[in-house]
Parts: structure tokens; sequence; C-alpha cells
């Protein structure tokens, strides 16, 4: 997905996640929490709200 050239979304909606079920002992974190019995970072519902700031000097 991408947005048409000149044009910035100010706010988007995502998940930032680690899976560490390789491990010795296996873990999972979210920076938003997802309420299901195993984890799904890919799941929309639980996705947090991301507000884009404009850069000093920038025209779009």
């Amino acid at each position: 997905m991408g947005y048409p050239q000149g044009i910035t979304p100010r706010r988007l909606r995502a998940n930032f996640y680690k899976c560490a079920d390789g491990t010795e002992y296996p873990h999972y974190l979210s920076w938003s929490p997802v309420d299901l019995p195993e984890p799904n970072f890919h799941c929309p519902k639980f996705f947090g709200s991301l507000k884009l700031k404009k850069r000093k000097g920038k025209s779009n």
C-alpha cells in the first residue's frame, strides 16, 4: 500500500511487536495490547493510533 506522491497521512494505525518464540524462554511483547487467547499482532482491531507531525522546513 502506498500514498500518492505529495500526500502524507497525519494519522496511521499500527502495532509494534517482538516475538521470541524460538528462544529458551518464549515471550511476546506488543506496544498496543492484543486481547486474544493466542498472539496475533496483525489484527487491526488491536492497532494503536500514531499521530504524525509535519517536519519543519517541509512543504507537504
